[in-house]
């Protein structure tokens, strides 16, 4: 019998320690994805006030104004470090699995319309100094 008492209690101590470190784990991980939402909300608000930023017709014309000092592209070099933050902030909330993150957000898309900056950054190294290799490889995996 005071084995079955002793079995019990342990069982009742290693659920009241287990049960709080569960129910934390799940609301920072939903805290995150909640960030995660936001920081997409404010990319897109940003898109809306400023169209140009996702027109095909403006961000192919990157290479021949990356260095123009118009406003319009210093205003979309730093839209695409925003984007590219988000996106390996994603990268990382997702450990990388493409079908999760592509089930989030429209990445190949995406990255498509922001290649050319995204491969002919005005730092030369601002990408490959900014971003970890694995990230790099993720995202060049879709322009390709």
């Amino acid at each position: 019998m005071d084995m079955w008492l002793s079995i019990i209690s342990i069982c009742i101590s290693a659920c009241a320690f287990a049960l709080p470190i569960i129910i934390n784990y799940r609301y920072r991980r939903k805290d995150k994805q909640d960030s995660l939402d936001n920081r997409l909300d404010s990319i897109i608000h940003i898109g809306i006030e400023y169209p140009y930023l996702e027109d095909k017709s403006f961000t192919n014309q990157w290479n021949e104004n990356k260095n123009s000092h118009d406003e319009k592209y210093l205003r979309y070099d730093n839209y695409c470090n925003i984007v590219y933050n988000y996106l390996h902030s994603v990268c990382e909330y997702y450990n990388y699995n493409k079908k999760k993150i592509e089930d989030y957000i429209d990445i190949k898309n995406w990255m498509r319309t922001h290649q050319d900056n995204w491969k002919n950054p005005v730092d030369t190294f601002e990408n490959v100094d900014g971003y970890d290799e694995k990230f790099r490889n993720f995202i060049n995996s879709y322009l390709n």
